[in-house]
């Protein structure tokens, strides 16, 4: 898979992709010098529940405390590189 069809697979855009590989959370495989993305499809499902999830709780962090930077740590916390 490419990095046009992952960025249509999740309905984003690739500046995001590109955010996301400066990030470190996505880290696609190369194969003949190209990108290959299939294998982090589940980790940009992911990625995206969390940011939602960090939206959610940013509007309402009035009601529940939240902490602004919890996604983030728990995206961090799944990177493929950690531990490696």
């Amino acid at each position: 898979m490419n990095d046009q069809e992952f960025c249509n697979c999740l309905k984003v855009d690739t500046i995001v992709l590109s955010q996301w590989i400066d990030e470190g959370w996505i880290l696609p495989a190369y194969v003949d010098g190209m990108p290959e993305f299939r294998a982090d499809i589940a980790r940009g499902h992911l990625i995206l529940d969390l940011m939602d999830f960090r939206r959610q709780c940013c509007r309402n962090r009035h009601n529940h405390g939240s902490d602004r930077s919890g996604s983030r740590t728990a995206v961090d916390a799944t990177r493929p590189d950690v531990g490696h």
